[in-house]
């Protein structure tokens, strides 16, 4: 902890948990992620599932939020409906199966029209049960890999996911 000790030997200003925010590129299966408007983001994901990798914070206490940020690709026209989001991910430490923690392919809550071009932040968080989700299972250090894709035929990006992380402030 940081502080300064005053005349009286105790510590002040003492310094609480503090949040910092890691995004986390999207890249699809064998192909460089695609630039658009000055965007990195994943291939259409009409063709392939959006993927993220990435290591949790070791200073981490816990997750406070998640997003998913995509870009629709097509305007909605019927007959096709509205759009939505598909998650699954893998959670693991040093020296643990890959898929230590995990859970399938879910279909998240809320769907929206599309408008070409618009972008959005999608919540990831609370998806699954209670004690078995993504921000109850990851640990510090511990890596991770997320697959994201949409479901219905209308063109969806994914630029990447942001994770908020409350973490202890050395």
């Amino acid at each position: 902890m940081s502080g300064l000790i005053n005349s009286a030997g105790s510590k002040s200003g003492v310094i609480g948990p503090q949040t910092i925010d890691i995004f986390y590129n999207a890249y699809s299966e064998a192909s460089w992620p695609l630039e658009n408007s000055g965007y990195i983001q994943s291939r259409n994901m009409e063709s392939s599932s959006a993927y993220c990798t990435g290591v949790i914070p070791a200073q981490m206490l816990r997750i406070t939020e998640i997003l998913a940020y995509t870009q629709d690709g097509q305007d909605h026209h019927a007959p096709y409906g509205e759009q939505g989001l598909k998650w699954e991910w893998d959670i693991a430490g040093d020296g643990e199966g890959m898929n230590t923690h995990s859970m399938a392919e879910t279909t998240l809550s809320g769907t929206w029209e599309q408008v070409d071009d618009r972008l959005r932040a999608k919540s990831l968080m609370s998806v699954g049960s209670a004690g078995s989700r993504f921000e109850d299972l990851a640990s510090p250090s511990d890596a991770f890999g997320m697959r994201c894709n949409r479901t219905i035929g209308r063109a969806l990006y994914l630029l990447g996911v942001k994770i908020s992380y409350e973490v202890k402030n050395n």
